[in-house]
């Protein structure tokens, strides 16, 4: 298992977000309350990816610094690092 370090912690209220049911199973919310649909995780990261607010995108590896000036969903430059 690998550890993250987060220097910063940035959290988002108008995302969608997961939560488990039992095992392999999912509920996918709304910000603002709303159940999207339920689903094992692939469906339930898809429910999320398709609702996300516009000009927003999946994530990508990396930190804030490591995007700073990166184009929207674009990876970051490995080289930077």
């Amino acid at each position: 298992m690998r550890k993250i370090k987060t220097a910063r912690r940035k959290l988002t209220l108008d995302t969608p977000f997961v939560r488990p049911v039992k095992e392999n199973w999912y509920e996918v919310w709304s910000a603002s309350g709303v159940v999207l649909g339920h689903g094992d995780a692939e469906a339930a990261a898809e429910l999320v990816v398709a609702n996300l607010p516009p000009g927003r995108g999946p994530a990508v590896p990396g930190t804030a610094d490591d995007l700073g000036g990166a184009e929207p969903g674009v990876a970051p430059d490995p080289a930077r690092r």
